[in-house]
């Protein structure tokens, strides 16, 4: 199946020896591991014949722009001679700027059939140099299968031996992204760093930063029965147990957080109640008093009123008068007073 024109490819070249080339589709194929395709670039006139020239190349990386849904394939190519030496020295005119040309792929061919590896307990990955194109998509599958509980793969390992440590600028960034997918922790990745007695370009190579826990720098040689050795050895699953075991220890960890923060809600909501707790005992101790200040003077008022009764009745007596009949017409305020006074004394008195 050729994608054919307007397919768009850009190049980008790490060093002298390898370029790495993006291929924007058209339409999205279906690109499984271990398949390859070939690509023709019409503005490469190698000999005249720049439209007719298809060359095979593994595909090494591939993915899909979420916004656009414009799907992407990611090849390496080694420099070499022919149309690999043309696309290096497209790349070198234009400095450290992406160059994009068009583009023609015809492909996918080929397949590798990963259920077979996938039912494997552990399974180790060896490549040498631009060879490591032909495992990641493999090792991506197998952690997404792992992932889905579809394949029985607990453990895999990627041995890389490189010539020099400006190789690793090849493939590190996908390193970096299946380390990042394996959230479950069953990739270990070794990076084999030739000495100086194996011809490193950059003299004797010396451990440096990966950017990631479990991709490792090694400076020893490449011993393949070491290699095989150590990995039967191995416990598989032993690093989903140490995953599984730092979960757990998040979890304890927000729960011992949450639990805390409960606590301290609980306790100054208690604070709150009782202040306002304290607010109503001194509303209603300001009641009270007020209550006994208001109960104390009405009874002076009754005091007064029946001391002025009392002066009244000596008053009339004195005269030799009988005091006056109670009248039809209505009390008068004074006596209705008078009334409501001896009421409130006697309701006091039998309060007490």
């Amino acid at each position: 199946m050729g994608s054919g024109p307007p397919c768009n490819a850009s190049l980008e070249q790490f060093n002298d020896e390898v370029v790495q080339v993006k291929v924007r589709l058209k339409r999205p194929i279906n690109v499984e591991s271990g398949q390859y395709v070939y690509l023709s670039i019409p503005d490469l006139k190698h000999h005249g014949i720049g439209i007719f020239q298809w060359h095979p190349y593994m595909v090494a990386w591939s993915f899909t722009n979420e916004e656009t849904a414009q799907m992407t394939i990611v090849l390496l190519v080694q420099i070499r001679r022919g149309f690999t030496r043309d696309l290096g020295l497209v790349q070198r005119n234009v400095g450290k700027k992406s160059k994009k040309m068009n583009a023609i792929i015809d492909g996918p061919y080929g397949s590798s059939d990963l259920r077979i590896i996938g039912d494997y307990d552990k399974v180790l990955f060896m490549a040498d140099g631009i060879g490591i194109a032909a495992h990641l998509l493999s090792i991506r599958s197998l952690l997404l299968a792992h992932n889905d509980r579809t394949a029985r793969v607990r453990r895999m390992s990627l041995v890389w031996l490189l010539e020099s440590k400006e190789q690793t600028k090849w493939g590190l960034d996908f390193l970096h992204r299946l380390h990042d997918l394996d959230t479950l922790q069953i990739l270990n990745v070794y990076l084999l760093l030739p000495d100086e007695d194996e011809g490193a370009s950059e003299g004797k190579a010396t451990v440096f930063e990966t950017g990631k826990d479990r991709i490792y720098p090694d400076t020893s040689k490449l011993d393949i029965d070491f290699w095989i050795r150590e990995e039967w050895k191995a416990e598989a699953g032993e690093a989903r147990c140490q995953a599984l075991s730092k979960h757990l220890e998040g979890l304890s960890s927000q729960i011992s957080m949450e639990k805390n923060q409960l606590a301290a809600a609980w306790y100054s909501a208690y604070q709150r109640s009782q202040v306002e707790i304290g607010q109503i005992k001194a509303a209603l101790a300001r009641n009270k008093v007020n209550w006994e200040y208001e109960h104390l003077r009405q009874r002076h008022v009754i005091a007064s009123l029946e001391r002025e009764n009392k002066k009244l009745t000596a008053i009339v007596a004195s005269r030799g008068e009988s005091a006056p009949e109670p009248a039809s017409e209505p009390m008068s305020e004074s006596a209705s007073v008078y009334d409501c006074a001896t009421t409130l004394i006697n309701m006091a008195d039998r309060e007490e």
